[in-house]
Parts: C-alpha cells; sequence; structure tokens
C-alpha cells in the first residue's frame, strides 16, 4: 500500500493567511463519538460547490433537502459487527431507510484508514489493501496519494487534495474552518475541522449528503405522519394520500441515492410519475416543517 503525501504549494501564502488555514488532525477526532441526522439534498439551486481557495463562502441556503436516517461516528466497539474486523478501532455506522450499514477504519495519529464500506449487506466492500479517507496533518493545497484494492477486485489510484476552506451557510446549519477535499474520483467532501466529520459529501453516484450533529436518533422537532401508497407494486402512476403536512417529497432507491423529487402539490394526494424508474424496491420520503412520512413501494416492469 502506497500513501505518497505531496504538496501542492506553488505560491507563497501571507503569514496572516497561513494562521486562518484550519488543519485537519487527529487532535481535533471526538474520541467518545458523535452523532448525525442524515439529509439528502434533493435540489441544489444556486449553491457552487466548485468553489476553491481561501476563505471561501459557500451558500447551500437554497438548497432543498430531506431527512433519510441517522449517522454516527464512533469507536468500532459500538457496533455488533465490530468482531469481523478486529483491527479496526474506529466506524460509520448509517441507519437509511431502516438499513443499517458500518464503514469501518483504522483512525491513528496518522491518518484514517478504511477497511470495509456499507458492511453487512449486499452493497459491502472489503478492502484487503485499505482506502486512505484521510492523511494527518492535512494542511491548504496538500494533498494525498492512495492506492487501495476491493477484495477480489483490480488495484485502484485516486488523489486526493485539500483545494479550499473556509464557511458553509445552510438551512440547516452554519460550520466555519470548513476543509474542503476533492478526489480524482469526482467525490467532494467538506471536512468540519474541529471537531473532524463530514459535514457535506457529494458523491457522484450516490448524490449529496449532510451530517447534521445531534443528540438524538431523529429529530424531535418532527413528527411523523402515516402516509399510504397505491398501487404497490406499481408501473406507472404512483398516488400518495397523507401528504397535508408535508412540503417536499423525495423518492429513494434502495442505495439511498434521491431518484427523483418533488414539491407536494394540494391537500388530495401525490401522484408521481414512476415509468422512469428501473424495477426494484424504493421509498417515499416527505417533510414538512414540523411533519415527516414514509413508505416503501415496488416498481416491477
Amino acid at each position: 500500500m502506497e500513501h505518497r503525501y505531496l504538496s501542492f504549494f506553488a505560491f507563497l501564502l501571507s503569514a496572516g493567511g497561513l494562521l486562518a488555514q484550519p488543519v485537519l488532525d487527529s487532535a481535533n477526532v471526538d474520541t467518545t463519538g458523535l452523532t448525525f441526522n442524515v439529509f439528502a439534498v434533493t435540489d441544489q439551486g444556486t449553491s457552487n460547490p466548485l468553489l476553491d481557495g481561501a476563505n471561501v463562502t459557500w451558500d447551500f441556503s437554497g438548497a432543498s433537502t430531506v431527512l433519510v436516517g441517522t449517522a454516527a461516528f464512533a469507536p468500532a466497539h459500538y457496533s455488533p459487527n465490530a468482531g469481523d474486523f478486529p483491527q479496526a478501532n474506529w466506524m460509520f455506522q448509517y441507519d437509511i431507510l431502516g438499513s443499517t450499514t458500518y464503514n469501518f477504519g483504522i483512525l491513528s495519529a496518522a491518518g484514517l484508514e478504511i477497511v470495509s464500506e456499507q458492511y453487512p449487506g449486499p452493497n459491502q466492500v472489503v478492502y484487503s489493501d485499505y482506502r486512505q479517507a484521510l492523511v494527518f496533518p492535512f494542511n491548504y493545497l496538500g494533498g494525498y496519494q492512495d492506492d487501495y484494492t476491493p477484495q477480489g477486485g483490480s488495484p485502484m489510484t485516486d488523489l486526493w487534495s485539500y483545494s479550499a476552506y473556509g464557511t458553509i451557510e445552510s438551512a440547516l446549519d452554519t460550520v466555519e474552518n470548513v476543509v474542503k477535499q476533492v478526489s480524482t474520483n469526482g467525490t467532494i467532501v467538506f471536512w468540519s475541522s474541529d471537531p473532524i466529520y463530514p459535514f457535506v459529501t457529494i458523491d457522484p453516484n450516490l448524490g449529496v449528503a449532510v451530517l447534521i450533529p445531534t443528540n438524538v436518533g431523529i429529530d424531535e422537532r418532527l413528527r411523523e405522519v402515516a402516509l399510504t401508497v397505491f398501487p404497490n407494486p406499481v408501473q406507472d402512476q404512483l398516488r400518495v394520500t397523507g401528504t397535508e403536512d408535508l412540503e417536499t417529497w423525495a423518492v429513494l432507491d434502495a442505495t439511498g441515492r434521491v431518484v427523483l423529487s418533488g414539491q407536494v402539490q394540494g391537500n388530495s394526494g401525490q401522484v408521481i410519475d414512476v415509468r422512469s424508474l428501473n424495477a426494484g424496491m424504493y421509498q417515499f420520503l416527505g417533510q414538512g416543517p414540523a411533519a415527516i412520512g414514509r413508505e416503501g413501494f415496488v416498481v416491477t416492469r
């Protein structure tokens, strides 16, 4: 396994600028663990995550989101599956749409390596040569090369760089001292630097997710409402009733990716054209100022 640290300093920075730059370091990991509500972004609006540089402000306040589950960033022994990866001492736990999976990792003073992802489940990946999620310390305009191998797969290489830092403003939260990490595989991660956690993740395959720290599993401000979907299974038009207290909706596939979304229209129920979806299991999620509703359905072809 090779993780060569590359220097991308191409010009001189002022002393004042250097002092303002957040650094990702192992000392800023909360060793007691953190819990989150997970929101999927259904519409990025006018937000521009591609901005790079020093002291950037990323305005995501116009983005539309829907609550899809919870997550935790904590020591591995909290997982009942920790014994399957005794080398791991840290984990990300995701409870999305009623399914719990783990990303197991090795956290050290040198960085965070990923041993497995989405485990256990049909989309699980176990690495024979671990993937490097972070190196410590991670400084502005620094980067590293990550060479990793999935079990039974071919060796792969990604280049990661620390391309920007600044503040993210959103309707969910405002976070300062954010570090932007970008990869040649198209992934962008905005890290809170203290404590360290991935605030916004943009994955070209899975979409955009936002993690909001919380001490509860589900936002207690949101009341669960009962929804009815029919016909189920469905081929072309899905009707959803019980949406009177909801304002936005999204359809997620089995991986948690948003595949359809929109605004709730009227009080007589929502009609959704699902002809563009492949056969499989999906989840309808609706959200309003004080309510949330979810119901699964199956698309047949």
